[in-house]
């Protein structure tokens, strides 16, 4: 886990997220892959928050939300 919370330096609101989610699943056979790479339709490429591949689940943090949310 903390490998993989080290890709996500400087983002302490998604990090928070990521473990919350992660430690509320209870499973050890499902592992959190952040900054994954994605395909877009266009052809393009882009970074995913969140991604659980054994269950193809994937999650993106809208962080100017959740700041301003919270403050």
């Amino acid at each position: 886990m903390v490998k993989t919370l080290s890709r996500t330096k400087r983002k302490d609101y998604e990090n928070y997220i990521i473990n919350a989610i992660w430690h509320k699943l209870g499973r050890l056979d499902i592992q959190p892959v952040t900054q994954q790479y994605v395909k877009r339709t266009d052809g393009k490429y882009a970074l995913i928050d969140l991604y659980f591949p054994q269950i193809n689940v994937s999650i993106e943090f809208d962080e100017e939300f959740y700041i301003s949310a919270n403050r």
